[in-house]
């Protein structure tokens, strides 16, 4: 079965569509019936690629959000829960796809709130990427105009008289 449905369509695509239920589901989240063969066939050819999918996302948050990986898994792991009852017809598609819309509504809760303390954390550490800016600034023109000082004091004196008749006029530099 697999094999003619990947004959139809290089990638198994179309077969795979046409097999699952989603004009069906999309109109009744309460669809009593379990998943038929043709259509458990089509979830085992679909699955390796959905996993190859998960794991790309889950590579790249691994180096910008590591924070957000095990919300995804969790989520990830529910899902695959769910699709092996679904696939051991333990579960109707109607239910299957409650669980996932819940599993994502809670999902998405999580990520939101975890977005929203990587931003604070962002926002501190700028916060504090300021104060060393404006430190190292404060203690450059502390340094100057202690420059100055010592310039001021080590620079050589240089007076200058002339004198005329009784008068005597000193200029210093």
């Amino acid at each position: 079965m697999v094999e003619s449905a990947r004959s139809q369509n290089h990638h198994g695509i179309a077969t795979i569509g046409s097999a699952l239920p989603f004009r069906r589901i999309s109109a009744s989240r309460s669809e009593p019936s379990a998943a038929a063969s043709v259509e458990n066939t089509a979830i085992l050819v679909l699955h390796p690629r959905l996993q190859a999918c998960r794991k790309a996302v889950v590579d790249g948050l691994l180096n910008t959000t590591p924070s957000v990986i095990p919300v995804l898994t969790k989520e990830y792991a529910g899902s695959d829960d769910d699709t092996i009852a679904l696939v051991q017809r333990k579960m109707s598609w109607g239910e299957r796809v409650r669980r996932g819309r819940d599993r994502a509504i809670a999902a998405q809760a999580e990520l939101q709130i975890e977005g929203q303390r990587i931003i604070a954390g962002l926002e501190r550490s700028h916060e504090a990427e300021v104060a060393r800016r404006q430190s190292a600034l404060n203690a450059l023109a502390q340094w100057a105009q202690t420059q100055q000082v010592i310039a001021a004091m080590n620079r050589p004196v240089i007076t200058n008289c002339t004198q005329l008749g009784n008068f005597t006029n000193c200029t210093t530099r």
